[in-house]
């Protein structure tokens, strides 16, 4: 139920993530539960990790993973391998976590966990991508949409405005029981930038209207930033304590 779009530039990793989490309950199903940051960052690794999808795993892993005492990358990557050892792996589908990693020293690197062979890369294991656009809970995935990255410029808008719009208009399918078909992304987008030389997220657009215990409207419209007034500085909550509702 994520928006989770990512790809390298020239030295960096962007990564493009709303906000929304939906509740799975029966009656409450596809309302918004509440609004968290779906990034995790390991700014002394130069590291993050993006998630997406609805199973409440999802936070006891970020939870894991921002707790441990990593000292190195190479220890992260082993960490990370071993949480993923102990999750229920059938929940998953691909690609609903995203490694980025940009050394000081070599090129930028990005991984995606997949539920299925690809690229050469058995199951359950981090393949390595060099972008990706997806459009909610699900499979899918395009690997191919190289275009977007040349559009994409974070002071205009207008990239960000079509990509937001048009991945939640994608409906989908939502909870256990499958139903009803639901918008699954909203609250805000994030950019979540990381280089060699730091992290660094903003929010680069809202839905407005987006509302705690209401469901999404796939017609809502998404407000860039720039075109928004001034106001306080976003505190963004992890989504270790953004109030996941399974």
């Amino acid at each position: 139920m994520t928006m989770l779009n990512a790809w390298r530039r020239d030295g960096d990793i962007l990564l493009l993530t709303d906000t929304a989490m939906l509740r799975q309950s029966f009656r409450q199903s596809g309302r918004v539960a509440s609004f968290a940051n779906k990034v995790t960052t390991f700014p002394h690794l130069n590291a993050a990790v993006a998630v997406r999808g609805s199973a409440a795993h999802i936070p006891s892993l970020l939870v894991a993973l921002a707790k441990s005492d990593f000292q190195t990358y190479s220890e992260f990557e082993n960490g990370l391998s071993a949480r993923l050892k102990r999750l229920p792996l059938f929940r998953w589908t691909a690609f609903d976590l995203v490694v980025a990693h940009v050394p000081k020293k070599g090129n930028a690197r990005l991984w995606g966990l997949s539920n299925r062979p690809v690229f050469g890369v058995p199951a359950w294991q981090l393949a390595p991508l060099s972008c990706i656009f997806n459009e909610g809970e699900g499979d899918d995935f395009d690997e191919d949409a190289t275009n977007l990255p040349s559009l994409y410029d974070e002071d205009d808008g207008s990239c960000v405005k079509w990509l937001a719009s048009t991945q939640r208009n994608v409906l989908k399918p939502f909870g256990w029981c499958r139903r009803p078909v639901v918008a699954t992304i909203g609250g805000s987008v994030v950019a979540t930038t990381v280089s060699a030389t730091g992290i660094h997220q903003r929010e680069v657009g809202r839905w407005p209207d987006d509302r705690v215990g209401k469901p999404l409207d796939p017609a809502a419209v998404f407000v860039p930033a720039k075109s928004r007034r001034p106001k306080e500085k976003n505190r963004f909550s992890s989504i270790m304590t953004g109030g996941f509702l399974g």
